[in-house]
């Protein structure tokens, strides 16, 4: 299971008390990292997600019985049904990211996006937020300690793609 520790012990000459410290530290992170996980992830968020898995895949349904299995109201289930039939919106799903693929399809299956764009938006903020962290964690590296990072996390943290010829001709006043 953990092969480089191994490894380590096999090169290293290590006491029993020793061997016993390492084993007993191995175990409280493993507890800790469980409890961290079932804290972030608790048990009625991925029952939800289970019971929600068309969300992931809409086109793993194709035929009535397995969307009856869902339990979803009925004009969801219709919704799925023409969804999970349709191979231009498969080749859209095989090609696009999946919370632009729910979004790109709002107007023509507008419950089922909906659902599945509150769903899936814990994970967007989520990701977003150690996304920040991260930016942040980088400008505090470059020695920038004292200074505000507001600024500069916002050019980081921005998905607008400046455009480079407007700004370098527009010529620059000084007041």
């Amino acid at each position: 299971m953990f092969p480089r520790f191994l490894q380590h012990i096999e090169k290293n000459i290590i006491n029993e008390s020793n061997f016993k410290e390492i084993k007993l530290e191995i175990l409280l992170h493993l507890a800790s990292l469980s409890q961290t996980f079932n804290r972030l992830f608790p048990e009625e968020k991925l029952e939800t997600l289970r019971e929600n898995c068309w969300v992931k895949d809409p086109f793993a349904f194709r035929n009535p019985e397995s969307i009856v299995e869902l339990n979803l109201l009925p004009e969801e289930e219709s919704e799925l049904m023409q969804l999970s039939s349709s191979y231009t919106l498969k080749n859209d799903y095989e090609t696009l990211s999946l919370s632009v693929f729910w979004i790109k399809i709002k107007e023509d299956f507008p419950v089922l996006s909906r659902k599945s764009t509150l769903l899936l938006l814990p994970f967007t903020t989520t990701s977003l937020c150690e996304l920040g962290f991260s930016v942040l964690t980088q400008l505090k590296m470059k020695k920038r300690n004292g200074l505000n990072g507001a600024a500069d996390m916002r050019v980081a943290l921005s998905s607008c793609v400046p455009d480079w010829n407007e700004q370098t001709s527009t010529p620059i006043t000084l007041n």
